[in-house]
């Protein structure tokens, strides 16, 4: 799977899910200021495979936590 070659990979980051480009889906629609849907936002990706949404989502989720706490400034969706 290509998406495990880290060039590519930080392509699919950087381009296309801000874009939309893999499933029309695009990051401005489950992030914004005060707005945080890490479940929703597997829709971008893999809208077809629901089986991991939330165990993926709980991982980010506690990632942007610890980075909120490390900054002492908080974070979108925390």
């Amino acid at each position: 799977d290509n998406a495990m070659i880290p060039d590519v990979s930080a392509f699919i980051l950087v381009y296309g899910m801000p874009k939309g480009t893999f499933t029309g889906h695009r990051l401005s629609e489950f992030f914004s200021p005060g707005k945080a849907d890490f479940v929703g936002a597997r829709r971008i990706i893999n809208p077809g495979y629901t089986g991991s949404y939330q165990k993926i989502a709980d991982y980010a989720s506690s990632f942007v936590k610890a980075i909120a706490k490390s900054s002492n400034e908080g974070a979108v969706g925390v």
